[in-house]
């Protein structure tokens, strides 16, 4: 990686904040090929752009700025409030200058501070912060920013830089640029293709990528002197990287032409088996089976997790079993690799809902991990918070997991038709059935009978009638449609339900 990642970087930021101007200007739906011609860009660098601000406005987290895209009409972006638009704006900055820093950082050898200043344009003493930002955001992964001689320069131990440094990427370009000028991008995956082919490894373009990126920071790091050493907790995988490279010659591949040691060759390789769409129809596979696998610590708590699960919610069939195991053992194998995960393998913050979500569940499966922990002394366990989230987007695709939470009784009653008032209770269901656990009646005397009381009161009329319940139970006067203001504000209070009811319980 050259200096123009950082140009890269810069012009991406600034085509971000004029392509916003652009459309809070004409506010109206605008297709690609407009926008192209506004930013004098392709129409293929704006679908990048669009895609890439997307993702800064689920990081941003204000719902007062909406972003649509719709095939045949083109996007819009809709700004409720022109305070968070402002605080959008820097945030892309501000977040553009943290980027500028890690990567000069990363790919400098020992940048000062009067470089990183006059190369970024930005005062020394927003640099300092800056780096002190970065070593908040970084410092659960045990790695940090230092000085060392005025020259800056990552601390920790080199597979967990690495694994920052793979997260920072992938979140700032995803694929949509290769910004490694001293890797031949089109050779490397000529190579990583047909290794994956020679040992039966489906590939799909975004997951080449990936291990692209991964390759390239490996790379990186290993040019300018910082060499990753084999845990001992890995060396129970080391077989299959031999039986890998017994097929593909990768060790004498990757030395030839990059210079690579075959602890790097290793590290990658392992990188590459944490990858969880690689994971199927393993009885096909030569290498990465199940009679290979079996062998590995990634396993052994796969095989425990099914157990526990199995134990709980009753006996999964075989081929439940198999897809199962096909996706909890590449996150073993990525919580053996690394420590303190926060962010998934493709640069994801971790599913930060669980929290607000799933309080219950989630308290569940982290006593679950203590005592997997405390039975089998794998290491792997202790990355609870990582697991956790993922034991729950796990088993969501096994049973609805938001039977563990608080139950919401909803009760419903409009002066609309019963055909709208259907839709109504259907738009209600689409929108929150999937992440709270709530029951609707729509009949009072029936709830009455089953329930005695509830907790939300739903109406499309302000009825005097409804005045003796609201000790008991959340009204909202909603639209026949439900709004997003609609939306939103029955989500805020069955998120605030939830909370009050984890802090009764653990009063």
């Amino acid at each position: 990686m050259e200096q123009n990642l950082i140009i890269s970087l810069e012009e991406n930021t600034e085509l971000k904040l004029t392509l916003l101007a652009i459309m809070r200007e004409n506010d109206t739906w605008l297709i690609g090929d407009e926008l192209g011609e506004k930013l004098n860009v392709p129409t293929k660098r704006v679908h990048t752009l669009i895609s890439s601000l997307l993702q800064d406005l689920m990081d941003f987290g204000s719902d007062q700025i909406q972003l649509t895209i719709l095939k045949g009409r083109g996007s819009y972006l809709q700004i409720d409030d022109p305070k968070e638009y402002v605080r959008f704006r820097q945030h892309l900055i501000e977040s553009s200058v943290t980027f500028q820093i890690i990567l000069a950082i990363a790919t400098n050898d020992g940048p000062t501070l009067g470089q990183l200043s006059v190369n970024h344009f930005v005062s020394e003493s927003l640099i300092r912060k800056r780096i002190h930002n970065v070593n908040q955001m970084i410092k659960k992964n045990e790695v940090k920013i230092v000085s060392r001689k005025n020259h800056y320069q990552f601390q920790g131990e080199e597979a967990q830089i690495r694994f920052i440094l793979n997260t920072i990427l992938w979140h700032l370009y995803r694929g949509s640029e290769w910004t490694f000028d001293t890797i031949d991008q089109k050779k490397l995956f000529q190579i990583l293709q047909e290794i994956c082919k020679t040992v039966n490894l489906p590939i799909k373009s975004l997951t080449l990528y990936e291990i692209g990126y991964s390759f390239a920071i490996n790379f990186t790091r290993a040019r300018q002197g910082y060499a990753i050493g084999i845990k001992p907790k890995w060396k129970a995988y080391l077989f299959l990287c031999e039986e890998i490279n017994r097929k593909t010659n990768i060790y004498q591949v990757f030395s030839d032409r990059y210079g690579l040691s075959r602890e790097e060759t290793i590290f990658f390789l392992l990188e590459i088996l944490s990858r969880s769409k690689l994971y199927r129809s393993l009885e096909e596979r030569t290498i990465v089976n199940q009679r290979n696998l079996n062998q590995t610590p990634a396993y052994m708590a796969s095989e425990r997790l099914l157990e526990k699960y199995e134990e709980v919610f009753g006996k999964l069939s075989e081929q439940k079993r198999q897809l199962f195991f096909d996706y909890t053992y590449p996150c073993h194998i990525y919580a053996d690799l690394f420590t303190n995960i926060v962010y998934t393998s493709a640069g994801y913050l971790m599913y930060s809902q669980t929290n607000n979500y799933f309080p219950n569940l989630k308290s569940k499966v982290k006593k679950l991990l203590r005592n997997l922990y405390q039975e089998t002394m794998l290491d792997l366990f202790l990355n609870k918070q990582y697991l956790a989230d993922k034991y729950i987007l796990i088993f969501s695709f096994f049973q609805p997991v938001i039977q563990y939470e608080k139950e919401h009784v909803i009760y419903v009653e409009t002066d609309l038709s019963e055909m709208l008032e259907q839709k109504l209770v259907s738009q209600i269901k689409k929108n929150f059935d999937q992440f709270f656990n709530i029951k609707i009646y729509t009949k009072l005397k029936t709830l009455k009978k089953h329930r005695g009381k509830f907790d939300v009161i739903i109406s499309t009329s302000a009825s005097p009638t409804f005045k003796k319940y609201t000790d008991q139970a959340q009204y909202f006067l909603v639209h026949p449609v439900l709004t997003r203001r609609d939306i939103q504000m029955i989500s805020d209070y069955l998120h605030l339900s939830l909370e009050n009811a984890k802090k009764g319980e653990s009063l």
